[in-house]
C-alpha cells in the first residue's frame, strides 16, 4: 500500500533501517498534512455554503448543502496535489 517495507533479514543492515525509517516518517508527515487539508477544506465549503466561520455544522445539513451546490471535485484534487507539493504557499 505505501510502496515500502523492510524485509526480515534487512533488519540488521543499518541502512535499510534507516531508509525504512525515513519513508515511514514522510508517510506520517503526509498523513498529517491531509489531516490539515481536510480540517481547512471542510471548513472553507461550509463558509461558501452560507455557514459562519467556526461554526458546529450537522453533518446532514453539510451534506444536504453539498448536494444542491457540489463542489468541483476535479479542482479539488488539483489544489490539494498542490498543496502536497508546497504546503506552506498552498491554500487549502
Amino acid at each position: 500500500m505505501n510502496g515500502f517495507g523492510l524485509r526480515g533479514g534487512d533488519a540488521q543492515n543499518q541502512e535499510a533501517v534507516e531508509q525504512f525509517v525515513l519513508n515511514a516518517r514522510a508517510m506520517e508527515d503526509r498523513i498529517g498534512l491531509l489531516a490539515e487539508w481536510a480540517a481547512a477544506i471542510v471548513s472553507q465549503t461550509a463558509h461558501a455554503h452560507g455557514f459562519r466561520v467556526g461554526a458546529d455544522v450537522p453533518l446532514p445539513d453539510y451534506l444536504e448543502e453539498l448536494d444542491r451546490r457540489p463542489i468541483d471535485k476535479g479542482s479539488a484534487f488539483e489544489r490539494l496535489c498542490a498543496y502536497f507539493q508546497n504546503p506552506v504557499g498552498a491554500q487549502a
